[in-house]
Parts: structure tokens; sequence; C-alpha cells
């Protein structure tokens, strides 16, 4: 994930603190609604909603720890600089 905004101005900061907050309720309802279309689908409710909503809430976990990380490496690169 691209930096949003470049600084370290008050706005850039609060907008990346805004991605990361939206991270982990987008990933689940994503992963909520493809196992319901799955389910009506195949026909296996509830199993695949369970599924596909636990693995959405892993992804979005996922995606705040490489979010943090990579945010880490910019902070530590202006400092450098």
């Amino acid at each position: 994930m691209k930096k949003i905004v470049k600084g370290n101005n008050k706005i850039g900061k609060w907008l990346n603190v805004a991605t990361m907050a939206t991270m982990i309720p987008v990933a689940t309802g994503v992963g909520f609604v493809m196992g319901y279309f799955l389910d009506k689908l195949f026909k296996t409710e509830p199993y695949l909603v369970v599924i596909f909503t636990i693995l959405g809430i892993i992804a979005g976990f996922k995606n705040i720890v490489e979010f943090i990380i990579k945010e880490e490496k910019n902070l530590d690169k202006d400092k450098k600089d």
C-alpha cells in the first residue's frame, strides 16, 4: 500500500489513520458478501459465510500489520533525510 500523503502534515496523518481504521471492516464485509453469495449458489448456509468472514478478518489484520511496517520504514527513511 502506498503512503497517501507525503510529508508530516496533519491531514496526511489523519488520512493514514482513517485508512487503517477502515481496513478490517472493509475486508470483513468483502469476506461476508463473498460467503453469502457462495452459500446461496451452493446451498451450504451458513458455512461459507462463517469461513469467508473469518478469512476477511484475518486479511484485515494482515493489511494493518503490513501498513504499520511500511509506515515505520517511511518514518525511519524520513528521519535519515
